[in-house]
């Protein structure tokens, strides 16, 4: 019930209490009392607080985007329905408008309690309503209102005689009830029913027959009419594109639904257009999504720039997408160390950093603002609280000025202060200490500028890898001392993470060199001393014993453990997910051989619940650009392990890619495909074999390999340091 009175307040008894709601407004020297949100026993009224059936939620106002809706819908449980097409305006009589709605949200909506509604611009009233039927609309599908059949795709709801205005400006409103949903002001701005600003103009003017105004991106909605439309080529009933070439020519090379001028990766579908770095191409084909400079590959933070690849825990994901940086089980937006691993999350002092990130207390010094030996100057930082005379408690200063707090050392580094003497004496020596639990000193210096050499690998004077605070005392000619003073928090980290270097040697033989000997040495040296070296033949990591070193992979696929045909891992090509339409690849950049027979062989396994019209399993080989140039497998079909092999002697010399690919139409019913034991030549699927370390120097490997047929070699060398870092060759080949 919501009744108005002036002059007086209307007070509604609620069962066994009283609810009022008062808005009194000075209208003419007359109060406007309004009550308001007041339910009769057992009925209903959004925005009072109570949650009575049919409503889901009621938090006492009626404001969407809070959580619960402005008719007391759970929005968490709604789909989010917009105004996504409209296509008023045609060259000469306008025989094919329609109206596109799409549910942008995650569950279905019901469109029974929804209408359109027409407004005139020039006199903001309603001039025609389309009352949506009883039907459900699924997550992110499309429902088209239009006045010809014939002439509009996808029509969903014919309306006879349905004729929308040509603007100047007019508008469309989405209600629900009496709620708008959603609106959009076309050729300027209708009060009441504009997002932001109006729209462009939707021209009809020949050529221009088969263009609208369409939400770009599809379904995304800012609030703002102008920026959220664009003019282009329309598409009742499918996703929007950026296009307005919409001749019968235009093309769609990946069949995404947007025209390869339009399409920020033509030859990968991707209708989402997803472009994480703005750079104007789209992730599906983008290398480096986030633009940091590291490519997807090899980034633990793909989609976040992280040019430094910081990775506190190893685990993989760098920090900047890691929400458990220290890998102890505790978020860290609720971790009180976030950087330090502590699933205890002790913290002694309550103060809400665990003890084992938090700063060691203050060294003690004396602090009793008390003049202990009685010469007029209160004690500063006299240490001990001696009531010796020191002659003089104005005591010296000084300040660490390198290294800044929050440096990382890693090598040898030099720390260095200023300090100021106490009056009428001289500073007579610096002393420098770093501390995580107890002082420890690292050195003195006695002349400005003050400073000291520091290895934090020393067996004395060094500290272990982690966080630590450097402190500094100073002395003065008057024996006045400072405490520990200046602190500057380090983290100390002489982890080697250099990869080794290192150059074949004789007597192995020359990149491309044809030899006689049939058992040759392979030898190499680096710059400093090996763990281990191994050598791989054929198509190094054709097996994925390596995870995904050589391959380039992209969309969903993975390396697995749980199926291969040998050893433990195998590649799996699989959709993104059960329902999304989806292009998974790997691929691998081989040079082939100048002459002889060219042999690509793989085993496979394969995995399907539809059709080849919809879904494939591929293997293709292109050129270095992606391009087609040889289709070697198109098919769809459930079958165990089974080797397949293509003679590829046709493409001597050339440089080409090798693609093993699943294509995915995101119906549900998902297509996989397992890779495993990769050859080319007939050869090996690139197994490592170890090489010998020197036993006089530790610099060098070798490999004597056993006897081998003539025919083409493909190698590749893997060299690991003390410390477990790798450095791989390039590939490299020599003739029998």
């Amino acid at each position: 019930m919501r009744e108005k009175y002036l002059g007086f307040v209307q007070v509604l008894k609620h069962s066994s209490f009283v609810v009022a709601a008062i808005m009194a407004l000075a209208v003419g020297g007359f109060f406007v009392t309004q009550s308001v949100f007041a339910d009769d026993v057992g009925s209903p009224i959004c925005g009072d607080g109570i949650t009575i059936s049919p409503e889901q939620c009621d938090d006492s106002n009626i404001m969407n985007g809070d959580g619960c809706s402005s008719v007391c819908l759970d929005e968490t449980l709604q789909g989010s329905l917009v105004i996504n097409e409209i296509d008023y305006d045609q060259p000469g009589e306008d025989m094919a408008e329609f109206i596109e709605i799409k549910n942008t949200g995650s569950g279905s909506v019901n469109l029974d309690t929804y209408e359109l509604r027409l407004i005139n611009g020039s006199s903001v009233t309603l001039y025609d309503t389309v009352n949506l039927p009883d039907i459900s609309l699924s997550s992110g599908d499309y429902y088209v209102v239009c006045s010809n059949t014939t002439l509009v795709q996808n029509c969903d709801l014919f309306v006879s005689g349905l004729q929308i205005q040509n603007g100047d400006p007019d508008a469309i409103a989405l209600y629900q009830g009496d709620n708008i949903i959603d609106t959009v002001s076309y050729e300027g701005d209708v009060p009441g029913y504009t997002e932001g600003t109006g729209t462009v103009e939707d021209a009809g003017t020949p050529g221009a027959d088969s263009k609208g105004l369409s939400r770009y991106a599809d379904g995304v909605d800012s609030d703002n009419n102008s920026a959220d439309f664009i003019v282009s080529c329309i598409t009742p009933g499918a996703v929007n594109g950026n296009s307005t070439d919409c001749s019968t020519n235009s093309t769609d090379s990946d069949e995404d639904g947007i025209a390869d001028e339009g399409d920020n990766c033509s030859s990968v579908a991707n209708s989402d257009q997803l472009n994480t770095d703005g750079d104007g191409q789209g992730d599906a084909c983008d290398t480096d999504d986030d633009n940091d400079g590291v490519l997807d590959e090899s980034d633990n933070c793909s989609l976040v720039a992280n040019s430094t690849q910081l990775d506190t825990d190893d685990d993989g994901i760098g920090d900047a997408c890691d929400n458990d940086d220290d890998n102890d089980g505790i978020s860290d937006t609720t971790d009180n160390c976030a950087l330090t691993s502590n699933a205890d999350q002790l913290d002694e002092n309550d103060n809400g950093v665990g003890d084992a990130c938090e700063e060691p207390p203050a060294l003690p010094f004396c602090s009793d603002s008390i003049d202990n030996d009685g010469d007029g100057f209160v004690d500063e930082a006299d240490l001990g609280c001696s009531s010796e005379s020191d002659n003089d408690e104005r005591n010296p200063t000084g300040t660490i000025t390198s290294p800044l707090s929050g440096t990382t050392i890693t090598d040898t580094t030099v720390i260095t202060a200023d300090a100021v003497p106490a009056p009428e004496s001289e500073i007579t020596k610096v002393e420098f200490f770093h501390s995580s639990l107890e002082p420890v000193k690292i050195g003195e210096d006695t002349e400005a500028p003050y400073s000291i050499s520091w290895d934090p690998r020393d067996a004395d004077t060094g500290a272990s890898d982690g966080e630590h605070t450097l402190y500094i005392r100073v002395t003065d000619s008057l024996e006045n001392v400072t405490g520990y003073i200046s602190p500057i928090g380090i983290t100390v980290d002489t982890r080697d993470v250099t990869a080794p270097s290192f150059e074949f040697i004789t007597p192995t033989p020359a990149d491309g060199a044809i030899i006689i000997d049939n058992q040759p040495t392979f030898r190499v040296h680096a710059n400093e001393s090996l763990s281990s070296a191994y050598i791989s033949f054929g198509l190094p990591n054709g097996n994925f014993e390596h995870g995904s070193e050589n391959w380039t992979i992209g969309g969903n696929s993975a390396i697995v453990s749980d199926t291969y045909h040998s050893s433990s891992h195998s590649l799996l090509l699989q959709t993104t997910n059960d329902y999304g339409y989806s292009w998974n690849s790997a691929y691998r950049t081989v040079t082939l051989q100048n002459s002889g027979t060219i042999t690509l062989s793989a085993w496979i396994k394969q995995s399907t619940v539809d059709g080849i019209h919809w879904d494939q399993q591929r293997i293709y080989v292109a050129d270095q650009d992606g391009n087609m140039i040889r289709d070697l497998l198109y098919t769809l079909a459930n079958a165990d392990w089974n080797q397949v092999s293509y003679d590829l002697s046709d493409l001597h010399g050339q440089t080409v890619r090798i693609y093993f690919a699943v294509n995915d139409d995101g119906a549900g019913d998902p297509s996989r495909m397992w890779v495993d034991d990769v050859t080319l030549n007939g050869g090996t699927s690139g197994e490592r074999i170890p090489m010998t370390i020197d036993s006089e120097d530790n610099t060098a490997a070798y490999y004597l390999s056993s006897v081998l047929n003539d025919g083409r070699y493909d190698y590749q060398v893997s060299a690991y340091d003390l410390a477990e870092n790798v450095q791989t060759s390039d590939s490299r080949s020599r003739l029998r």
